[in-house]
């Protein structure tokens, strides 16, 4: 049967006394909520910030990275919920980068700056964040919960947990840390490919290593109030 036949079809039933009106969605009985161990290493309210410092960069290249959205989506029984888990809360965020020149967005209604989104998953008692980037190579999973042990992968092809010990940074040492690597499935020297980084919990990420595009440490912050 040819779609525009279907089409046709459906429509037709639209108009019918046929067509049975869906259950509309019910109420969630109880909501499932992300552990704050999980939110305290990338979860930051809007208006946070991070200036970055490109490592060894004469004269000194900077990147100030800000938060510009964040949301909580719940799925309610019923709805369409493109295979993500009901009744649990979903949480996003959206940066951007201000250095147009290693990290330039697509968009004029951005003023071309960069724009990272990060979103989360739960499945089984197990929370993953990924990481989508505009006009750069995407990292995927980011972080998850619970922490796994040192060497293990944290999500199918995603990056290794190499070490927890502390990162030490222009804006200071921090000991609630780790250290992950990016596996390279592709040409590691083409584009803004991001090789490793560090995310500490409570202040987010503090250091990354790009394959060409150099090293960016973390020299100041701002983690906006909760409101």
């Amino acid at each position: 049967m040819k779609p525009h036949f279907l089409a046709l079809v459906a429509l037709l039933l639209t108009g019918s006394g046929c067509r049975k009106t869906p259950a509309a969605p019910s109420e969630c009985a109880q909501v499932q909520r992300a552990p704050a161990a999980f939110l305290a290493y990338w979860y930051f309210p809007k208006g946070s910030y991070w200036v970055y410092q490109k490592r060894g960069s004469q004269p000194v290249e900077v990147d100030t990275v800000t938060v510009i959205g964040t949301e909580v989506r719940v799925f309610r029984p019923g709805a369409n919920t493109y295979g993500l888990p009901t009744c649990t809360e979903l949480y996003e965020l959206a940066c951007w980068h201000s250095n147009r020149r290693y990290f330039r967005g697509t968009s004029a209604n951005s003023n071309y700056r960069g724009l990272e989104h990060f979103e989360t998953q739960e499945e089984n008692g197990q929370w993953f964040v990924s990481q989508r980037a505009e006009n750069m190579y995407d990292i995927g999973f980011f972080w998850y919960y619970p922490q796994r042990p040192v060497g293990q992968p944290i999500a199918s092809d995603g990056p290794v947990l190499l070490d927890t010990t502390a990162v030490s940074v222009p804006a200071g040492t921090f000991k609630r840390s780790v250290h992950l690597r990016v596996d390279a499935f592709r040409d590691s020297t083409q584009g803004p490919f991001v090789r490793s980084y560090h995310l500490t919990r409570g202040i987010g990420t503090t250091r990354r290593v790009y394959a060409n595009l150099g090293t960016w440490e973390l020299r100041s912050y701002y983690i906006a109030p909760r409101q």
